[in-house]
């Protein structure tokens, strides 16, 4: 890895973190494939779709970037819209900043699902959207409002919230 990618993996800033979750702050030598190298870590994950992202009859469009939600680490090959929601550091070490293979999660999981005990390295159960904010967690939307949407959002409805022009019709309440 070059010295500009690495000092600019090392970018700790502000507008990557939650104020809610401490976990999010300062650098981390254990990030997946990042290990023993210092990262800056982030909280806003891109939605990948509703995804199940260990199924292997899945496994397909992760490599060629078909996967029905905006962001995935081969979806640079299509034109995508931004929408981003909250995810929690210390469950998840997939969270380092900047890098495809981190900063994204999956609407497959229940909103604010974390395995107890803690599992973050368990990408199957981790890589789903969560935060500490009491009953839900926030969403940037892609036309560029961002809304707290409720941990007891239905799942279908979730679902089809974080696809990419499925034709769905998915609204989300204030």
């Amino acid at each position: 890895m070059s010295q500009s990618t690495r000092k600019f993996m090392q970018s700790n800033l502000n507008v990557s973190h939650c104020p809610s979750d401490s976990s999010s702050q300062g650098l981390s030598t254990t990030q997946f494939q990042w290990a023993g190298v210092q990262v800056g870590l982030t909280n806003y994950k891109g939605v990948m779709g509703e995804n199940a992202v260990y199924l292997p009859s899945q496994e397909e469009s992760y490599k060629i970037g078909t996967c029905a939600g905006l962001f995935f680490r081969t979806n640079y090959q299509r034109s995508i819209r931004l929408l981003v929601g909250e995810d929690v550091v210390r469950h998840n070490d997939h969270s380092a900043n900047f890098f495809a293979n981190s900063d994204w999660c999956s609407c497959e999981q229940k909103l604010n699902y974390m395995p107890n005990p803690s599992t973050p390295r368990s990408w199957p159960q981790v890589i789903s959207f969560c935060s500490n904010h009491s009953g839900g967690a926030n969403f940037a939307l892609a036309d560029g409002l961002v809304k707290f949407i409720s941990q007891g959002i239905h799942l279908n409805v979730c679902h089809g919230f974080c696809k990419r022009n499925g034709g769905e019709i998915a609204t989300v309440e204030e």
